[in-house]
């Protein structure tokens, strides 16, 4: 019978995330690349809208409340150039 030390088990668990972690609902490349020279947190935003324009969803949500402004800012950015590129493909009178 084989018994695990404390430090084997430890390493065999499921880490919890650090707080500064964060999930990206998205895989595979986004459909509208992420500017260059942003931050690390400007990017997540946009990352995160972008799967949410991606899967169809409410373009209208708001940010999550507990975002720092640079992720919000990204966030909206992604939403506002998916708004921008379709008000121009629409017809002139739909616009």
């Amino acid at each position: 019978m084989t018994t695990k030390t404390p430090a084997v088990e430890s390493m065999q668990s499921t880490p919890e995330p650090h707080p500064a972690m964060f999930a990206v609902p998205t895989t595979g490349l986004l459909a509208m690349p992420i500017p260059d020279g942003c931050s690390d947190l400007y990017a997540a935003g946009w990352a995160w809208a972008d799967a949410l324009v991606v899967r169809g969803g409410d373009m209208t949500t708001e940010a999550e409340a507990h975002w720092d402004d640079e992720r919000i800012q990204g966030y909206l950015d992604r939403l506002k150039a998916e708004h921008d590129r379709l008000n121009a493909s629409a017809p002139p009178s739909v616009r």
